[in-house]
């Protein structure tokens, strides 16, 4: 193997994920890699490609000291062990699971931890096709299951669970295809039984990427607005106007959720159903997340921390 001879360029970052030992990862575009940050010290890692296909990395989630990762193109599904050596080659760590593809390629969705312990992953369709999927990983056995269309026709935009359901929002997104205008979903899944709810936006109330589970609730955007859902009831119960489209729901506290879009910060009461402006920020973000205290995300290439 020999190495490309020009520097590594850097790419916009993807996705971000605390380890829970004081240093934070992420994954990049263009390039099917990974990275780690020590903020305290400043140093970090960049990993060669993670599997054998292209694209990029885009579900991140640790469990049992080890990280799952999903990634476009192949539809991959791999499990790293940070304290192992690097042999990917032999396809020993990182490792290559069971592929969804060529039925689902881009994790759009992204991933998170369900009630069961799985790591949830939510899909588009391969090229060509608009549609969408959901995948699980066994974190103890390794196994991958996947489900094809759980809203037909619509790809899975975003993910989020806890310590009952997984929920998921849908869109008319593709690869290779317009954007195609639909009646954008918001799934309730239950695992072992599969989708148990199901609510329908009118065609003005677009979903996307932007979904956390925090204290009880579900936090979506739609629209303009952020809309907090009651697993209890199977029922919406706020919505909060925020002015904005937006582009990443983040969970600050067990209360409290961080939204971006239109180049705003905002914080959101989930249980009161309020919002305050913030800050704005420099750039449409798509990655956030919680580290010791403080909040970091991602624009373009760079990284942030804000002063909340």
């Amino acid at each position: 193997m020999k190495r490309i001879p020009v520097p590594a360029p850097a790419t916009a970052i993807f996705t971000l994920q605390s380890d829970g030992q004081g240093r934070i990862w992420g994954a990049s575009g263009f390039g099917q890699t990974i990275f780690r940050l020590d903020p305290a010290s400043g140093k970090s890692w960049s990993s060669s490609s993670v599997c054998n296909a292209g694209g990029e990395v885009y579900g991140m989630q640790f469990a049992g000291g080890r990280l799952f990762l999903t990634a476009y193109v192949g539809g991959d599904h791999i499990v790293f062990d940070p304290d192992a050596p690097w042999d990917q080659l032999n396809n020993v760590n990182p490792r290559t699971l069971r592929s969804v593809a060529p039925e689902l390629i881009r994790p759009e969705g992204r991933s998170a931890i369900g009630p069961d312990g799985g790591i949830w992953t939510g899909w588009s369709a391969k090229y060509g096709t608009y549609g969408g999927g959901l995948s699980r990983i066994d974190p103890a056995t390794l196994a991958v299951e996947g489900w094809l269309d759980p809203v037909p026709g619509q790809q899975v935009a975003g993910v989020a669970a806890d310590a009952k359901y997984v929920y998921f929002t849908t869109n008319g997104g593709a690869s290779g295809l317009a954007h195609r205008e639909v009646q954008c979903r918001f799934g309730v899944w239950a695992p072992g039984r599969g989708l148990i709810h199901e609510e329908t936006f009118e065609p003005e109330q677009e979903a996307g990427n932007a979904i956390v589970a925090i204290g009880g609730n579900v936090l979506i955007g739609v629209g303009d607005d952020i809309w907090i859902f009651d697993p209890d009831r199977l029922a919406f119960v706020h919505s909060v106007p925020i002015g904005h489209a937006s582009s990443w729901l983040v969970a600050i506290d067990d209360r409290i959720a961080g939204a971006y879009g239109g180049g705003q910060y905002w914080e959101i009461d989930a249980a009161s159903g309020s919002g305050v402006f913030v800050s704005e920020v420099p750039g449409y973000v798509r990655a956030s997340v919680m580290h010791d205290g403080k909040l970091y995300f991602a624009v373009d290439s760079t990284l942030y921390v804000l002063n909340r």
